[in-house]
């Protein structure tokens, strides 16, 4: 995807400077001038840069905790009102006490702030 989106700027910078030999003009210059700041910054900060510790904590916490698995699909379709067996939670029992530790909190606050809202729902239910 960024690979595309560079060369699209690419191509746009290489129209703008064709029209701006074309026809001349104060509005093709202007153009050409942003097209080729926004191909140098992207060029600069779009390089492959390694994953936050926040990034790298998102992934694993999907890894240990998927959208699609058994106990994420039991808190969408379970009716709580009714008897379920608890073994349909082991996974998120196992979630949630692996990740009571330091290396497995967010340095982004506002993320960080729903995590520890989570623990705190999950010790009033045990």
């Amino acid at each position: 995807m960024k690979l595309a989106v560079r060369l699209l700027n690419l191509l746009a910078l290489l129209a703008s400077v064709a029209w701006w030999g074309k026809q001349g003009g104060w509005e093709s210059v202007i153009t050409s001038l942003g097209l080729l700041a926004a191909f140098i910054y992207q060029d600069v900060n779009v390089g492959d840069k390694a994953p936050t510790h926040d990034e790298q904590l998102y992934r694993k916490f999907l890894a240990d905790f998927p959208s699609n698995g058994s106990s994420a699909r039991f808190f969408k379709e379970h009716d709580i009102g009714v008897r379920f067996r608890s073994d349909r939670l082991n996974e998120f029992d196992r979630f949630m006490d692996t990740w009571q530790n330091a290396e497995h909190e967010f340095k982004n606050e506002y993320i960080g702030s729903h995590v520890m809202t989570q623990r705190f729902l999950h010790r009033l239910g045990r």
